[in-house]
């Protein structure tokens, strides 16, 4: 079997480990409304070594969540990663070696890390869409976006975000959507915004900016 989804069907109970013996699986999506319980380990994952597509969406990922990164990143195939809503507590700062190299899409939305932003996100540099938005991050925002030239869309929205705004964004040649609003950044906007030609929609809504607004943003 290459193919199973079984999304939003009201299954309930526990995923059975069992799953990671179809090791020829490439897509599985299990998404729920929050009646399907991973359980205390992931590691049934691993053993999925061709998949490239995996979605979750409010599955509870809770009790699971120490593990949860250590048991995605033995999938090098992954392109399509999808845990919103999963009741996720823990997001390491670093990961000794990031296996995740294919993956173009990291949905992270909805989620309860109470963490700062992690370095090891900009390693994985066929990332097109990120978001980790409303997932209690916290803190400066280091650099490193300059890695990401894949990046087309990134939603920070709705976290506790502070200090400035990473100058490599501007840099992204391929960014079409930004949303940082509802955060607590507070520097100015810088001059190079005007260099991102092909940023189509930005979203600052609530942050705490200072300054002025740049006149490059008209031209």
């Amino acid at each position: 079997m290459r193919y199973l989804d079984l999304s939003y069907s009201n299954f309930g109970g526990a995923i059975p480990p069992q799953l990671g013996n179809l090791s020829t699986l490439r897509y599985l999506s299990l998404s729920s409304y929050n009646r399907i319980d991973a359980g205390d380990d992931l590691q049934w994952l691993s053993r999925l070594s061709s998949l490239t597509f995996l979605q979750m969406n409010f599955v509870n990922l809770s009790t699971a969540s120490p593990d949860w990164l250590r048991a995605v990143n033995q999938l090098p195939s992954l392109q399509q990663l999808y845990l919103s809503g999963c009741g996720l507590t823990a997001l390491p700062d670093s990961l000794s070696r990031v296996n995740l190299t294919a993956l173009t899409t990291l949905d992270l939305r909805g989620n309860f890390f109470n963490s700062t932003f992690p370095s090891w996100l900009f390693e994985l540099r066929s990332l097109s869409y990120l978001a980790i938005s409303n997932s209690e991050l916290y803190g400066t925002v280091p650099a490193g976006f300059g890695n990401l030239t894949r990046l087309t869309q990134l939603d920070l929205s709705g976290n506790s975000l502070s200090g400035s705004i990473p100058v490599d964004l501007w840099s992204l040649a391929s960014l079409t959507t930004l949303d940082l609003s509802h955060n607590s950044f507070t520097s100015p906007l810088l001059p190079q915004i005007g260099n991102t030609t092909s940023l189509s929609q930005l979203n600052l809504v609530q942050c705490f900016l200072v300054g002025s607004i740049l006149p490059r943003l008209g031209a």
